[in-house]
């Protein structure tokens, strides 16, 4: 830097704007050099609210306490103790020299801190951080020898009025430089203000006072020294995290101070209450709001999490010239056009639309499944029954592939907006809810591969080799979860971790719990929990155990209410948001599906209560199969020993067409391992033969008696000739029947 260049340099004819003393040539922001080397500790800092006022010993006593210095004059003091500047005859140089009150005066934390500042100091060494050359302790006096550095700090400067932006622009990426050295070495300066940045008359950056860094890594008891209440920093440069939860700060409290210092530096003022942009206060480029904004967030996790981002950003500025002029300034206080959307974080939209796509086809599961009508007995709907189909078909069937590629892109959308957008948990279920799904289908089928194995090498006695079906669900159910609660946890832990791969030795906290009403992120993630869980296990199990469909149905919507009232209860917290809006979108869903299959609204669909019975059957009438026999209680009675088919009537001519044919009968069931399920096969002329299977309501087990139905669609035309009823057991066990009944019920 040329010497014109220098920052603060003023004419050699003006006076010390403190002191009043004649200039000397080259004078620095109109200070003599008395007043430069006043850049000391800062008296704002604040530490433990009990201290003592602390009086400096004079120079006389500081010199007998350290003979081998040559001490010049006391030159600052404040909440860490005093600084003098010294010279060492046998180095022939400069020094600055800091002693603490003596002990007991500060007690043994403050002394404690000194050590911890002493430490971190040592270990640092860069050119934008003052160095230490000693440290100990003198006649119960604890001291340091640091660097000398001949200029001015920051506030000097700012009330000098000789700090323009562009020398501002100069001095950050020199801060930035210092404090991402630091921070990868573990330290947390904790206390950045413009008295602890130092300026030389070369216009280099040193930073000062390390007394109040946080050792990162360092053993538990001093990480304890700052206790409930004790707050270490300067109030208006303090992250509010450094306030709120002072045992809990990381190196993006040091990011904090530096949007506010930045801010300052730019503007002359403090960012204090609803402080408009820097370019609204000042004539500065409009680039540099997001720059100082982002650093400000009051979230840590919202921030710059690197020191050298801030660098980055604001090289790119200085090296881009803006097209656009700057703003105007505004009033104190005013809130420029798109300030909150610009600062307030939004839900990614991404995930949103993958968490309203996603249920559509797990209801079009549920919807087929439930009415189990083969697609042999789907004559053709009416128009709008198609268009509708279709529609919901088409949205259904895309929305396994449609949720997983937005849940995946919404993570990485998330993760790379700094912060500006929320939602990853909702993220995450859309892009793994799908293939843990799959996924938790191959395993059910691995175990059914398996028990079939098992039981062909070893049969049973009577030589029926039959799953039982509440093993198969337990084993798959149990697999499951443990594998999907280990993807989610590693995937979970995966798409947490920072954008930014660059290796560092600070830690990244997450932000701790609060019980603040409605922002409570645990009870968010409960909610969230309970919402996933409570959409997957019942689905998982009706899959695998159809019997339970009506029970399925009903725990579903439980477990969703659970869910929204939790994400209801955590609704400022980012998980219960995303649980509530989840839970909602299910609720409704599960509604209009109850409302549809109410209304008869259904694809093919009629009103069961506009069913007739046309042909009644009872033990009176003779069956086809031999294998039934006819007990006292005028039922028909048969003793399984393998999978079988009871041929039990055939209706001819029955006259039907365009309705809905009814099979129906009522079954008992004793020890039954294996289902039983009800089979109607109607022929029609010139078109073969089309069954219908009760698939989607079985006997299994020990049942008391139940009624068990079928359906068959026939369209306009469409007239059978013969219609045989069957019963179709798998496995052995005892059965009864009775009752069986055909009924016949217009189309819609």
């Amino acid at each position: 830097m040329k010497e014109a260049d220098q920052i603060g340099i003023v004419p050699d004819e003006k006076k010390c704007a403190q002191c009043g003393a004649l200039l000397p040539t080259g004078a620095l922001a109109r200070l003599c050099p008395a007043c430069l080397l006043k850049q000391g500790v800062a008296a704002d800092t604040a530490t433990q609210p009990a201290t003592p006022p602390f009086e400096p010993p004079p120079v006389a006593e500081v010199a007998r306490l350290f003979p081998q210095l040559e001490i010049l004059a006391l030159i600052g003091q404040g909440g860490m103790g005093a600084v003098y500047q010294a010279r060492q005859p046998a180095l022939d140089r400069l020094v600055a020299l800091k002693i603490l009150p003596a002990q007991p005066a500060v007690g043994p934390n403050f002394a404690e801190r000194f050590n911890r500042e002493a430490r971190a100091l040592a270990r640092l060494s860069h050119p934008n951080i003052v160095g230490v050359h000693e440290f100990g302790q003198a006649n119960g006096r604890f001291y340091f020898i640091m660097e000398f550095v001949d200029g001015a700090n920051l506030r000097q400067l700012e009330q000098a009025a000789r700090l323009s932006p562009r020398e501002a622009l100069q001095i950050i990426p020199q801060i930035c430089d210092a404090l991402q050295y630091a921070h990868d070495e573990g330290v947390v300066h904790r206390d950045i203000k413009p008295e602890n940045v130092l300026v030389d008359r070369k216009g280099r950056v040193k930073i000062a006072d390390f007394g109040l860094a946080k050792m990162l890594g360092c053993e538990a008891q001093n990480l304890r020294l700052t206790g409930e209440g004790q707050v270490m920093g300067t109030p208006h440069y303090m992250a509010p995290e450094q306030v709120e939860r002072p045992l809990q700060v990381d190196h993006r409290a040091d990011i904090y101070a530096l949007g506010v210092v930045f801010y300052e530096m730019l503007t002359g003022e403090l960012p204090l209450g609803k402080f408009p942009p820097p370019s609204g206060k000042a004539p500065v480029d409009a680039r540099l709001d997001e720059v100082v904004l982002h650093a400000l967030e009051k979230e840590p996790e919202q921030r710059y999490q690197h020191a050298s981002e801030v660098k980055t950003d604001v090289e790119r500025i200085v090296q881009t010239p803006s097209s656009a002029p700057p703003m105007s300034a505004a009033p104190l206080g005013a809130v420029q056009p798109g300030r909150e959307a610009m600062r307030e974080p939004r839900l990614s939209r991404l995930a949103v639309i993958g968490a309203i796509w996603a249920p559509f086809f797990l209801s079009l599961t549920l919807f087929f499944y439930a009415k189990a009508v083969p697609a042999a007995e789907y004559h053709g709907p009416a128009w709008w029954q198609l268009v509708l189909g279709v529609v919901l078909s088409a949205i259904g069937l895309t929305a396994p592939f449609g949720t997983t590629i937005l849940g995946w892109l919404a993570v990485a959308q998330i993760r790379r907006s700094a912060g500006r957008l929320y939602g990853l948990g909702l993220a995450l279920f859309d892009g793994l809810l799908y293939p843990l799904l799959a996924l938790d289908g191959l395993i059910g089928w691995c175990w059914s591969f398996v028990l079939h194995r098992l039981l062909e090498l070893n049969p049973p006695a009577d030589g029926v080799p039959t799953v039982n079906n509440e093993a198969l669900m337990l084993a798959t159910i149990l697999t499951s979860l443990a594998v999907d609660a280990a993807i989610v946890w590693w995937a979970w832990r995966m798409v947490r971790k920072p954008v930014d791969s660059r290796p560092t030795a600070v830690p990244q906290r997450p932000p701790p719990a609060t019980t603040a009403s409605g922002t409570n992120p645990v009870l968010g993630m409960v909610a969230l929990m309970v919402t996933i869980a409570g959409l997957v296990a019942p689905l998982l199990v009706g899959l695998i155990f159809p019997p339970a469909w009506s029970y399925v149905a009903w725990a579903l919507l439980g477990f969703q209410l659970l869910g929204l009232g939790l994400g209801a209860l955590a609704w400022r917290s980012r998980a219960g948001k995303c649980a509530a809006i989840t839970a909602g979108i299910n609720v409704t869903i599960w509604l209009l599906f109850l409302f549809f299959i109410n209304s008869g609204l259904a694809i093919g669909g009629t009103s069961a209560k506009q069913a007739v019975v046309v042909i009644s059957l009872t033990t009176a009438d003779p069956v086809i199969s031999k294998d039934l026999t006819v007990t006292a209680s005028n039922t028909w009675s048969a003793s399984c020993t393998a999978t079988q088919t009871f041929r039990l009537f055939e209706v001819s001519n029955p006259g039907v067409e365009r309705c809905v044919v009814t099979y129906r009968l009522k079954l008992k069931t004793e020890n039954l391992a294996g289902r039983a399920y009800l089979e109607m096969w109607c022929r029609l002329p010139g078109r073969g033969e089309f069954f219908s299977r009760s698939l989607g309501n079985v006997a299994t087990g020990s049942n008391d008696w139940a009624s068990y139905e079928t359906p068959f669609f026939l369209k306009k035309g469409e007239k059978p000739d013969l219609i045989r009823l069957n019963l179709v057991v798998e496995g052995r066990g005892q059965i009864e029947i009775k009752d069986v009944q055909l009924l016949v019920a217009p189309l819609r």
